[in-house]
């Protein structure tokens, strides 16, 4: 169909007016005007088709940030307890900062951008606990 329609452009563009009177460029024709309602068909007849469903997670996320909007603390920390049922466990623990700065009405910190020690790389970063009791930094990483 794509090409039907490009074809339609190019002959429209490039042809004489004295080779548009030809049977054979009507002829086109009647299928170059097919593409447009040809178009309208497909992408309504695609956005009809079921979709899949939202995942879990970007639920949560989604669900999350309509907490964070409206300062419902309390459903911030259920969406968080969810998503480490989950086994979202690092996103949950970075839920519940974000949780705790809004309960407190403190800014909350933007995320980093490169990784080190002080990102979303390092667990010790998203959870607070003290030195002693550090999560390890990484795959082989020690307590």
């Amino acid at each position: 169909m794509a090409l039907v329609m490009v074809q339609g452009h190019v002959l429209d563009t490039l042809l004489t007016p004295l080779a548009r009177a030809e049977p054979l460029y009507v002829f086109q024709q009647m299928f170059h005007g097919s593409t447009a309602p040809g178009f309208l068909f497909a992408s309504g007849f695609v956005a009809g088709l079921p979709r899949a469903p939202l995942s879990a997670r970007a639920a949560y996320l989604l669900a999350f940030h309509h907490a964070q909007d409206a300062l419902d603390v309390y459903r911030m920390l259920l969406i968080a307890d969810r998503l480490d049922q989950a086994g979202e466990d690092h996103l949950a623990a970075r839920l519940r900062a974000m949780t705790r700065h809004v309960a407190l009405n403190d800014p909350v910190p933007p995320l980093p951008t490169t990784p080190g020690p002080h990102t979303l790389h390092n667990p010790q970063y998203l959870v607070d606990k003290p030195t002693s009791q550090a999560l390890p930094s990484g795959p082989g990483g020690s307590r």
